[in-house]
Order: C-alpha cells, then sequence, then structure tokens
C-alpha cells in the first residue's frame, strides 16, 4: 500500500499538478502562483490527492482560500493533516490573523472549528420563508 506524502509546491511544474486536483474540486477556482500565493499537497504515490491554499492578504493576514480533497481519500484524516501545514505555514510566516469562508453546508466547517476558528459573521446568506396559502 503506497504511503501519503504531504508537502508545499514550490515550482511552477509542481503547480500544474496540483491546479488540475483543484480544479477538479472546486471548477471554479482562479488559480495563482506567486509569492503571495502558497499551496500544499497530499499524494499517494505519483497522483495529488489533496490539497491546502493559503494567500497572504496583508501585513499579518493570511487567508485559507481553499482545502480539499478527492471523494475517494475523504474521511482519513488528509484534510486535516493538510489545514495543519496550511496554519503552521501562516503562522510561521508571522499571521497574527487567518481567515477563511466557507458555505454553511460544506461539512468541513467542523475541521475549522477544531483548528481554533470560530465564527466571525455571515454573508450572503438568505432567509427564506414559504406561507400557506389561505
Amino acid at each position: 500500500m503506497e504511503e501519503i506524502t504531504f508537502g508545499k509546491i514550490e515550482d511552477e511544474e509542481d503547480f500544474c499538478d496540483i491546479g488540475a486536483v483543484i480544479l477538479e474540486i472546486f471548477p471554479e477556482a482562479l488559480l495563482e502562483f506567486d509569492e503571495n500565493n502558497s499551496y500544499f499537497f497530499a499524494k499517494k504515490g505519483k497522483q495529488i490527492i489533496g490539497f491546502a491554499h493559503a494567500m497572504r492578504a496583508k501585513k499579518g493576514e493570511y487567508i485559507l482560500q481553499g482545502l480539499g480533497v478527492l471523494p475517494e481519500f475523504r474521511g482519513k484524516g488528509i484534510g486535516n493533516k493538510l489545514a495543519d501545514l496550511a496554519i503552521e505555514f501562516c503562522e510561521g510566516m508571522g499571521a497574527g490573523q487567518i481567515v477563511l469562508k466557507v458555505k454553511m453546508t460544506n461539512p468541513a466547517i467542523l475541521l475549522y472549528l477544531k483548528k481554533g476558528f470560530f465564527l466571525k459573521k455571515v454573508l450572503d446568506v438568505f432567509v427564506l420563508e414559504r406561507r400557506r396559502n389561505s
């Protein structure tokens, strides 16, 4: 059985490999490889099976822009390890604040809460009401 390895993308060639996985999980993602964007990977053999994306927003603030694991590898602690890598990187770069946006229906919200994130505010939420016709 192949071991799962984790690391940080260091060059554009590896970025192309992770980009395909990011777009598979989040088809509308905008991909950038520059000094403000850092990507972390999980690999099984040569196959990238998960990623985390941290973006420097401003001095002392990072955004956890994305975290995803291919469906067949979910529930095995891979997202947990990727979150740890991204958080450790951000803190090592001097981040006093790490923020992220997540849909309320995303089951990963429980992972983020366990990692010390807390609900700051809710954006773009619609309250729907249905009234019965009299």
